[in-house]
């Protein structure tokens, strides 16, 4: 829907995530007042979760970009060192 009203202009628009799951970690206010898990985010195929061994979180990120544009992550102090082998991983890519 964004992509169509966008149309040529897409290309210049960055896409951002705050994401809510990293690995098997969320957010101490994530479990607290939503009760929510890494596990169940990444079960539903939530866009603010990247689970499973570097590589499976590298191969998602891609293929969010791909699919929806997403190009800009954004993450939590917390879980900031759970994302850094992913970053270290994509970064040039």
């Amino acid at each position: 829907m964004l992509r169509e009203a966008a149309g040529e202009r897409f290309e210049q628009i960055e896409l951002n995530v705050n994401l809510m799951a990293v690995g098997q970690q969320v957010p101490r206010y994530v479990s607290a007042q939503l009760g929510l898990t890494a596990e169940a985010l990444g079960r539903q195929g939530s866009v603010v979760a990247v689970t499973g061994s570097t590589e499976q979180m590298c191969d998602q990120l891609l293929a969010r970009r791909e699919t929806f544009g997403i190009s800009y992550l954004m993450v939590s102090e917390e879980m900031m060192e759970a994302l850094a082998p992913v970053v270290e991983r994509l970064t040039g890519r």
